[in-house]
This record gives structure tokens, sequence and C-alpha cells, in this order.
């Protein structure tokens, strides 16, 4: 579960306060060679709700749903008996009000694990994520599958994040 509280402005330059929050849960299953390389595969749901956001329709209060589903390859190095350094590189593919390719790069991921227990828990530091929208396929005469303008565009966005601290729980078997 997260919560924000951002800044932003609308259209005519006012300046408004926008409460964010948010709940995740994601599963992934993966094997970790005695060498450290690692593959996952994962699935995440993700529900945001957003107060005090000012658009065109007058709304104020805004929902979002995504659902993603993709994979992990990874390297670990142990830093000391109980902690282990990873750098990671995912692939998503992300359903949302269109649908998207996503890549993740974090390269600072830390793991703590008690004496090499089955359970771990990880802590990602900074992350770098490129997104960008998959366009649809038009068929020429299919009216009804006309895609809307935002469907029609191709969207592309970029990220960094340094000030986010997800933790992830794993268990090893």
């Amino acid at each position: 579960m997260r919560s924000e509280l951002s800044f932003d402005r609308d259209r005519d330059n006012d300046i408004y306060c926008v409460t964010q929050n948010g709940r995740l849960i994601a599963l992934g299953l993966g094997y970790r060679s005695i060498g450290g390389f690692g593959l996952e595969l994962n699935a995440m749901v993700e529900s945001t709700e957003l107060f005090g956001v000012k658009d065109h329709d007058g709304n104020d209060d805004y929902y979002n749903g995504m659902g993603a589903f993709g994979a992990t390859a990874f390297h670990s190095s142990q830093i000391t008996r109980d902690v282990a350094w990873m750098v990671m590189l995912s692939y998503r593919r992300v359903i949302s009000d269109g649908k998207f390719h996503d890549i993740l790069i974090e390269p600072f991921v830390f793991e703590y694990r008690r004496n090499g227990s089955h359970l771990g828990f990880r802590l990602s530091v900074v992350s770098i994520e490129g997104m960008t929208m998959i366009q649809k396929k038009k068929k020429s005469d299919d009216y009804w599958n006309t895609p809307t303008p935002t469907e029609d565009m191709s969207v592309a966005g970029f990220g960094l994040s340094m000030n986010s601290f997800p933790i992830r729980i794993s268990y090893y078997f």
C-alpha cells in the first residue's frame, strides 16, 4: 500500500494538491542458479485513487486499475553473509486504459536473508523505467474497431525514481 501527496497546475495555471492512494499485489516465481544469475516470471494488479484532480470534465476524483505480467532477469552477488546486492532488468506487458510495453532497470537492489534462511527482504533504491503504448492494428474495412485519437498515437514515457523504496518479500525453497 502507498500514499502520496503532490502538487500540479491546471490549464488556468492554478496550483492544486493531489493525494494518491494505491494498492499493489504482485506474485512471482523464479529460479536462481549457484552463480547468482536468475529469472523470475511475475504478475501484478494495482489500483490507484487520485483525490483532488482537476480535469476538463470537472471531475475531482479519479480511479485507475492496472494489470501486468512479465519476466525479470537478475544477477545477485553476496556483500556480507546476510546481505546480497542485485541488478534486475524487467519487461512487463501492462494493461490499463491501453496496452503498454514497460522496461524497468533496478541497478541497486539489496536483499537481506539471515543465515541463508527461506525468507528474504528486498529493497530497491533506484529504478529507471521506460514505457511505450502498443498501437492497435487498423482494419480499413472495420468501422467498429476504429481507434480513438489516444489509441492511434504513439505514446512513450521515461522515469527515474530515487525517493521510493518498495520492499519485496521473497521465499526460497
